[in-house]
């Protein structure tokens, strides 16, 4: 209980395999043992909210005004404290209807072109920056068409493709390989490239350059 209740203050930043001497890698004991401890003591209502954020993600940011009654509606932190263990000294984010996926439909080339193109990129975004801080993504896409790429995004219809991370954070990575497998196949195909999402802390707001993609997947 003392070890979950240190590595609940572990925000899997990696910072520690970068600096430490050791390389110690907390953010991936932190997977590691949340997975074993939720198997065995089981997951918690918020846990589930949680991990399935990205596929209620959609749904939620449509009616932003009802997603963001926690934080406006008197005593509703405090009741989501005590339901969900969400402290009521902090509001969480803010719901939003103007995405990423809902703000940004024009201004990314086709598949087609942007394998044709002589300069590209895909840009992979994640479910956080698309929903809670769109700036973050469409600043990505204006600085990359600034340098003359032709852009495309991955999407799909009535959602976005995940990392899987909000799974990894919850202690349910047996809920992981699926969304992961689906990312890769769609990075892979827009392209032509072998790429493999196996550290979902790693790949948030992504950026692939198609020509050297497809030029290292031909040697």
């Amino acid at each position: 209980e003392y070890v979950q209740e240190v590595l609940c203050l572990c925000v899997s930043s990696s910072g520690c395999k970068r600096d430490c001497p050791t390389g110690v890698d907390m953010a991936k004991m932190k997977i590691e043992f949340l997975a074993n401890y939720k198997a065995r003591h089981g997951w918690t209502l918020k846990d589930k909210l949680i991990a399935r954020l990205p596929g209620s993600a959609r749904t939620l940011s449509a009616m932003p005004w009802l997603a963001n009654l926690r934080d406006t509606l008197p005593g509703a932190a405090r009741m989501s404290e005590r339901w969900l263990g969400l402290s009521a000294k902090r509001t969480l984010p803010k719901w939003r209807r103007d995405t990423f996926w809902r703000s940004s439909n024009a201004g990314f080339a086709s598949r087609e072109a942007t394998l044709a193109a002589p300069r590209a990129a895909v840009l992979f975004v994640d479910t956080f920056n698309g929903t809670f801080e769109t700036e973050n993504a469409l600043a990505a896409a204006q600085v990359l068409r600034a340098a003359g790429c032709t852009l495309h995004t991955v999407r799909k219809e009535h959602g976005h493709y995940c990392c899987g991370r909000t799974y990894l954070a919850a202690g349910m990575d047996g809920y992981v390989a699926k969304p992961i497998e689906m990312a890769a196949v769609q990075v892979n195909d827009q392209t032509r490239s072998t790429v493999t999402l196996d550290d979902p802390y790693v790949y948030q707001t992504m950026v692939i350059s198609v020509p050297e993609a497809v030029a290292a997947n031909q040697k």
